[in-house]
């Protein structure tokens, strides 16, 4: 609750909430202020082991660059016997999904590379981040690092079973690949999310067979404008690029003009709100049905009885003249 305060039980810290930040599955994160009044996030769950093992994560993260943020501390709260919570750096910022429909290709490819470093320096401690979806990628296209990243439960050690994610980025839901923590299944994943920002998937999707849903994401990488970054996602959802220097490489050689990713009409309907249903994409339109015009054929035969019409007119008249002549003689 905004306002409330927080009584560290060991450090003797105090905070003080001023909003909620998200849910996750393993709990809530929070904007506070401490006695410094300085600006931190709050991680708090029920379960003691899930908040030491994230700490214990961020700890470790943290010698190998910065793309999480830093921790603070870690505490119990004095007040309430079952909460337990650790602090670390609040990073400012705009998930990437609320960022993205208003990149042009040059912005894309800064947030592509900036990701693919932090996946590098990731990589190097032998983790992967699993659980790569829009919400945990914060983008703030004012600092240099524009791209950080949030959510530190879903990270897993290489060769183990994934334990937490999304699925629309997940290789598994697609039928492309196993659910199995390594450097390529990230590189899928940041593939797989980049397409489903480019094209809105169905909202009955989860429903779908395997084979249908495999077509559906295959067909919308397939279909991006812009054709270099098509074959990128391409290769990264099906696992030949197994390492972050190699998606570097590729990043490096797509486009940097101003021509947006995102279509138009998507983008002025993320503007708006505006959802689509079904399998209909954001931003898509029903056209008016526009009435149709005579063609060649339509139009000849509206001229030729035209003609005919003016001939028996003529023809009447000549011979009604005619007969008053012949009466009048």
């Amino acid at each position: 609750m905004k306002g409330s305060k927080v009584l560290g039980k060991w450090t003797r810290q105090q905070w003080i909430v001023q909003g909620e930040l998200g849910v996750g599955a393993n709990g809530a994160v929070y904007a506070v202020r401490g006695a410094d009044h300085q600006r931190y996030a709050m991680k708090v769950c029920e379960d003691a082991g899930a908040v030491a093992f994230e700490w214990g994560l961020l700890e470790q993260l943290s010698a190998h660059g910065f793309a999480f943020p830093k921790p603070h501390c870690i505490d119990d709260s004095a007040a309430h016997k079952s909460l337990y919570f650790y602090v670390m750096e609040f990073v400012d910022g705009q998930p990437l999904d609320v960022v993205w429909p208003r990149l042009d290709a040059a912005g894309v490819k800064r947030i592509l590379l900036a990701t693919a470093y932090a996946l590098r320096h990731l990589h190097k401690s032998s983790h992967a981040f699993c659980d790569i979806k829009p919400q945990n990628l914060l983008v703030n296209l004012q600092e240099n690092q524009c791209v950080r990243f949030v959510d530190v439960g879903g990270v897993t050690p290489f060769g183990r079973s994934v334990r937490q994610f999304t699925p629309t980025s997940d290789v598994a839901f697609w039928g492309l690949g196993e659910r199995r923590a390594s450097a390529r299944y990230d590189i899928a994943a940041l593939a797989l999310m980049v397409a489903t920002l480019c094209e809105t998937p169905p909202k009955t999707l989860s429903q779908w067979p395997l084979e249908r849903r495999q077509a559906w994401i295959l067909r919308t990488i397939r279909g991006l404008r812009q054709k270099r970054l098509s074959a990128l996602l391409e290769d990264a959802v099906h696992g030949r690029i197994s390492h972050a220097d190699e998606l570097i490489r590729r990043v490096y050689d797509l486009p940097a003009d101003r021509r947006p990713v995102v279509a138009k009409a998507r983008r002025q309907a993320a503007a708006t709100g505006a959802v689509a249903s079904g399998s209909t994409a954001i931003g898509q339109q029903k056209r008016k049905p526009q009435p149709k015009r005579p063609g060649k054929s339509t139009a000849g035969r509206a001229d030729w009885t035209e003609r005919l019409m003016w001939y028996a007119l003529t023809c009447a008249m000549i011979s009604t003249a005619g007969a008053w002549a012949e009466y009048l003689r």
